[in-house]
């Protein structure tokens, strides 16, 4: 889970086949609590992971109390068992799209007209500022690529740039408008929106590859890549061509806390009918639809009774996904199972606001959250949660020391 969003796509789902809907505790980390309910909208504001290291961006500031100044902080942990491997401060909140890790680096936006500073994932120790990218706010990584949105001042437009990631050799530079939160990537292909259209460049040349007309008000929504498709949620779904631009086809609304997901080769779109804040015990169905991302035909119909509990609202943070399962935020975590009947309702555990949970190496990884609803089973801490108890490897009977070529020197 390198991206904020899975990967450079935007389509949030772990290519994961352990995670499900869990019932064991694998770890337990600090912070055992978020800051404030008021105030400071997160404390955990993005959990990443890459090469079995989770690195997560925390507010350490002191809890309780919201009017005392934030502690932005890098964090690296190991990914299984929790164990603290470094820290870095950090002089501002990144974007959630901000920071990116991949391989044996992260990669983040420290600041405004700041470059990109790459830090090595094992230490936290810096490497080096990428050349090029000064303001930058958002990025994705797309194979050696890194394409960035730098950010303009008062005197005009930010750009678009592209630098090698092994080099940090600029390699475009393209200015234009730009909406927050749409940058993605996939297949040779970057899109963006610009308030007025969705733009498609060359990945490594940055040549204009087309352009199309799409609406979308103060908010974009979600921009997707997914199966030769470009996908975006803002004001309705709307489908154009990945290659051509040509306009595909046009959908429902998106909740965007539910979110748009790309599995088994649709785009699932789920539709929680909430009578809003009642106790009473009226529950709607849940029901998923995926369509066809080239054509908008509904090809799949999952509809579960009794899922949500109602009562509250959905919580305020996006859903995310793996192959199998959609992870709701109704109340906690609802499982939506997409390949058969275990689908299950968590009321006693969710995610930081913002950010949510995040579905990666087997295990679901839940922050600490703001909220103070179930308290007699809340759950306090960083926890990473598995499906089923993971068994220990057995230790060998023969000599475990391994002797290398300075033994006894």
């Amino acid at each position: 889970w390198t991206h904020y969003l899975h990967g450079a796509s935007n389509n949030a789902v772990a290519m994961d086949s352990r995670v499900a809907p869990p019932s064991h505790l694998k770890w337990k980390s600090d912070p055992t609590w978020c800051r404030s309910h008021d105030g400071e909208s997160s404390s955990v504001a993005l959990v990443l992971s890459a090469e079995g290291r989770l690195i997560s961006v925390i507010d350490e500031g002191l809890t309780g109390q919201p009017g005392v100044p934030d502690r932005w902080t890098l964090v690296g942990r190991d990914a299984f068992n929790g164990t603290l491997l470094w820290k870095r401060k950090l002089p501002k909140r990144p974007e959630q799209k901000g920071v990116v890790a991949v391989g044996e680096r992260v990669y983040v936006a420290v600041g405004k007209g700041m470059p990109l500073e790459v830090v090595e994932a094992a230490t936290g120790k810096a490497i080096k500022d990428v050349e090029g990218t000064e303001g930058a706010d958002e990025l994705v990584i797309e194979g050696d690529t890194i394409v960035a949105h730098c950010a303009g001042g008062q005197q005009g437009d930010g750009a678009i740039v592209a630098v090698s990631a092994e080099n940090g050799r600029l390699l475009w530079h393209k200015t234009s408008a730009f909406m927050k939160n749409s940058l993605a990537a996939s297949d040779g292909r970057v899109c963006y929106h610009d308030g007025k259209e969705v733009i498609c460049l060359d990945l490594l040349a940055g040549d204009l590859a087309w352009r199309a007309e799409c609406k979308a008000g103060k908010d974009v929504g979600l921009l997707m890549i997914y199966r030769g498709a470009v996908l975006v949620s803002g004001g309705g779904l709307k489908a154009f061509d990945a290659s051509t631009g040509e306009f595909l086809w046009k959908g429902p609304g998106v909740n965007k806390r539910l979110s748009l997901f790309g599995c088994d080769g649709l785009a699932w779109v789920t539709d929680i009918q909430e009578p809003g804040r009642t106790f009473l015990w009226t529950p709607a169905p849940v029901v998923t639809k995926g369509y066809n991302p080239k054509t908008g035909d509904v090809e799949r119909t999952v509809e579960v009774s009794c899922l949500v509990t109602p009562g509250h609202h959905i919580r305020c943070y996006p859903a995310k996904a793996t192959e199998r399962y959609l992870l709701l935020p109704k109340r906690g975590v609802e499982f939506v199972d997409l390949e058969g009947d275990t689908h299950m309702r968590h009321d006693w555990f969710r995610g930081s606001c913002r950010h949510g949970v995040m579905p990666a190496n087997g295990l679901l990884y839940v922050p600490p959250h703001q909220c103070f609803c179930y308290t007699g089973v809340k759950l306090t801490g960083f926890n990473a949660m598995s499906a089923a108890a993971i068994e220990q490897a057995e230790t060998p009977a023969t000599d475990r020391l391994v002797r290398g070529p300075a033994y006894g020197s």
